[in-house]
């Protein structure tokens, strides 16, 4: 079911953005109004977090603590060290940075379990710098790119997409580039991902006509920070099939450093028609090339433009996309929905078009996704609806599409088999999705787990049962994510034959050995005196 997230705010909530760390905990940042915590009527960065052990919301927590400006417009990032990271726009005055907006960085130290103190990364700009988004490699180093009007560096008057790169090896922020060089029209709504290497994949729609001989409609493109080289490669053109407007880009990588992109476009192709439609296209790190442009939102009526995709790519290199659009034809009315499609990495085939937004009567918007390690899908939107205790106003909606299923793994033969030393090695097979699994073992054999308690839980592929008494032995193993279990293994028998030492006994035998050599040593110094 939808949930509400800005449940401690009562004025406007708005920007929300999305992320999942390697534990299945759920952060979502977003802007508010609300005087909440002594945070003061200026918008500030709110966060929230689903809690993959408690499975509740944690209390809403203020980021931008420092700030008494408006802060806007959040991007977070939980790394693979579950560190979390923040990037904003914000007009407040910090380290003499002056009354425009600008862009604000700050993160979460898990291991310290504290906040850094507030960093501004648009250090060179002197006009407004707008919607920042990051990326953050396995190494900690930030990526930040945001657009901005200064003209630095030879980048002109026209608004130009910037990067800086915080390297934290020698914790320090690299100069500011110039992603958009060359372009002297509008360069914005930009997106990065960040690939295994470490490469920083930066994309960014120019309404500069034929810019690098792209046509004279608004196209988008694609450059990438080589973290080798620490140098930027040349821009090239992703919308190569498009003949008309190409807007609002969404970037995401995979495990094996393909880059996927989506975004919204008004060409006739490929099964789209008049109105924008929701395209997507890969780059393929092995043969170095694009694909070819495909369309995600063919069942939508041709004639409602489909709005404001954003993509992710989950642990099996499936693509989930969701984006925006008054739906006249699927339920639940004519209102702005978020509409969903699912690509299947086996075969390379779209699925039939969803309606996320189930609960919503009013407009749905402004959405964001992220996968977990746990084959979860989860969202986030704006939402005007009543429900759930919301209020009249904006707020901050939730939902997750869960792993309906969890395979059951495959435990292995019991080796040796009798044992005659007490203790019982498992072995199984690893289950994707899977965060541990569950040991159970009776002298009977199995055909649930309902009753039973666990002996034990790993969170590796086998285990140890020490000290097990004689007699004939039944395991099964579940496989289990934050949310689900799976069923049940086989059932592998083993039978325990000693001689061996039982644990009671060990722990009488240690006591008795005690209380013979303390005799001894009496004895001893006795005969002494």
């Amino acid at each position: 079911m939808t949930e509400v997230i800005s449940t401690e705010g009562f004025l406007n909530s708005r920007d929300p953005s999305i992320s999942v760390d390697q534990l299945g905990n759920v952060y979502i940042a977003y802007s508010d109004y609300t005087n909440y915590d002594s945070s003061g009527s200026d918008e500030d960065i709110f966060l929230k977090m689903w809690n993959a052990t408690s499975l509740s919301w944690s209390t809403t927590e203020i980021v931008s603590t420092e700030s008494i400006g408006n802060s806007l417009t959040p991007s977070v990032f939980a790394d693979s060290h579950n560190n979390i990271h923040f990037t904003w726009k914000d007009s407040t005055n910090i380290a003499t940075c002056g009354t425009d907006n600008d862009i604000f960085y700050k993160f979460w130290n898990a291991t310290s379990l504290s906040w850094n103190t507030t960093e501004v990364v648009s250090t060179v700009s002197t006009e407004d710098s707008w919607k920042p988004s990051l990326g953050v490699d396995s190494s900690g180093n930030v990526y930040v790119i945001w657009w901005d009007r200064t003209d630095y560096n030879g980048a002109g008057s026209d608004t130009d997409v910037f990067f800086r790169r915080y390297d934290a090896s020698s914790s320090s922020w690299s100069p500011t580039h110039i992603i958009s060089t060359g372009s002297d029209g509008f360069s914005s709504y930009s997106d990065i991902g960040v690939d295994s290497l470490g490469n920083a994949h930066i994309i960014f729609r120019d309404n500069h006509t034929n810019y690098i001989s792209s046509g004279s409609d608004i196209d988008i493109f694609h450059r990438m920070w080589n973290a080798t080289s620490l140098s930027l490669h040349s821009v090239d053109v992703v919308s190569t099939e498009s003949t008309s407007h190409s807007i609002n880009p969404s970037i995401d990588m995979d495990s094996e450093g393909n880059t996927h992109i989506a975004w919204q476009d008004a060409t006739d192709y490929g099964g789209a028609d008049s109105g924008y439609d929701i395209f997507y296209k890969f780059w393929n790190v092995t043969s170095l090339s694009w694909s070819l442009s495909e369309v995600a939102s063919t069942e939508t009526p041709f004639t409602i433009s489909a709005d404001s995709p954003t993509l992710a790519v989950d642990s099996l290199g499936h693509i989930h996309v969701v984006w925006s659009q008054y739906n006249a034809s699927l339920p639940p009315g004519v209102d702005k929905d978020l509409l969903y499609n699912f690509r299947n990495a086996t075969d390379s085939s779209w699925n039939i078009t969803e309606v996320v937004s189930t609960e919503s009567t009013a407009n749905a918007w402004n959405n964001e996704i992220s996968t977990d390690l746990y084959g979860n899908v989860h969202f986030t939107w704006m939402d005007n609806t009543f429900f759930g205790g919301s209020g009249g106003d904006t707020d901050i909606f939730y939902k997750r599409l869960a792993l309906s299923h969890l395979s059951a793994t495959i435990l292995d033969p019991i080796v040796p088999n009798p044992s005659t030393t007490g203790n019982v090695t498992l072995d199984w097979k690893a289950i994707h999705f899977a965060r541990h699994y569950y040991i159970y073992r009776d002298t009977s054999s199995i055909s649930s787990v309902i009753g039973l308690s666990p002996i034990g839980v790993s969170n590796l592929l086998s285990y140890e049962d020490t000290f097990v008494t004689n007699d004939d032995y039944y395991y099964v193993i579940v496989a289990s994510t934050p949310y689900i279990n799976s069923t049940m293994s086989n059932v592998e028998t083993v039978t325990v034959n000693g001689p061996y030492i039982p644990e009671f006994s060990q722990r009488s035998l240690i006591a008795f050995g005690f209380f013979i050599t303390t005799v001894l040593a009496i004895i001893v110094i006795r005969r002494k005196r």
